[in-house]
């Protein structure tokens, strides 16, 4: 289901007389979470239609709550807010295409080369690409064990939209899957990115052959050049990784759990034990609080070839 058919759903939802508040109230917050997952809102980066789409919602349901529930006022404000989403998303998308790569998803390798081969995602790689995630993110975890949102619904959310484009990374000779790598939104100027390993193939240089693998192949075939990788500043290994085929840190993004400058602020002052020699050193060549390293990830960019 895409998530503007899940906007069209939950507008009819709020239109239905029967429906409790509980029911409305779930929809929303699943709403917000499938929006929150794209979230890239950051210090100089790109936002897309689905920031967009999850303020207004969020706005929607706070100007709503000021009525009594199933309240002609509330009906009112709910059915505006919807419809204007809807009609944004698709303003925004008129404005901002994507590079189609279904020809390139239908095939069975992407790329190759003497280390790794890099074949487009299915659907049989839903455990697999959950396992990978799990490993990686605390936030990913939580959203499976404690929100119980099915591996399925994670899957589709993260790789599946038609302006992303991902291959699973599998290690040449044995042909076993070790890793994932792809591009996230191609309706940005600048494509963002993301490549994870099972830990176990990590400091083996299959990371950076990857990648090099794969943005080659990427400027090749859609003359694109300009790419971002958004790392964690405690992420050692995936900055040396990026650093080590030329990425340049530029600056610093959002970080997609504080969302609010307030609880950027809150979380800053109450984990300074969190500050090391290498966040210390990140501070110093950026020009910032070494603060701002806690709430924020870093943005690197490369240009291709490589």
């Amino acid at each position: 289901m895409t998530r503007k058919t899940q906007l069209e759903q939950l507008r009819e939802l709020l239109a239905d007389p029967t429906a409790s508040k509980e029911e409305r109230d779930k929809a929303v917050e699943e709403a917000l979470l499938a929006m929150e997952k794209d979230e890239k809102k950051a210090i100089g980066s790109q936002i897309d239609e689905w920031t967009l789409a999850a303020d207004m919602l969020s706005r929607t349901q706070k100007e709503a709550e000021r009525f009594p529930h199933k309240s002609p006022e509330s009906e009112a404000v709910y059915k505006k807010g919807i419809d204007d989403m809807i009609r944004m998303m698709a303003e925004f998308q008129e404005d901002h295409s994507y590079r189609d790569f279904s020809k390139e998803k239908e095939q069975p390798e992407f790329a190759r080369n003497d280390v790794v081969v890099l074949r487009p995602i299915n659907s049989g790689d839903v455990d697999f690409y959950i396992g990978i995630r799990r490993q990686h993110s605390l936030m990913f975890r939580n959203t499976i064990d404690i929100d119980h949102h099915s591996k399925e619904s994670l899957f589709l959310l993260d790789v599946c939209h038609p302006e992303s484009f991902f291959c699973v990374i599998e290690e040449a000779k044995e042909a076993a899957p070790i890793g994932y790598i792809g591009i996230k939104n191609t309706r940005f100027d600048i494509w963002e990115i993301a490549v994870e390993l099972d830990k176990q193939y990590l400091h083996q240089g299959y990371g950076s052959q990857s990648i090099v693998l794969f943005l080659n192949e990427l400027c090749r075939l859609t003359g694109h050049t300009s790419f971002q990788a958004v790392i964690e500043s405690d992420n050692i290994p995936s900055q040396g990784c990026f650093e080590k085929v030329g990425a340049k840190l530029i600056g610093l993004c959002r970080g997609g759990l504080l969302k609010t400058p307030e609880e950027q602020d809150r979380f800053e002052k109450a984990h300074p034990e969190l500050i090391d020699d290498h966040i210390l050193s990140l501070a110093d060549c950026l020009g910032v609080m070494p603060g701002k390293l806690l709430s924020h990830t870093l943005d690197y960019r490369l240009e291709c070839p490589l």
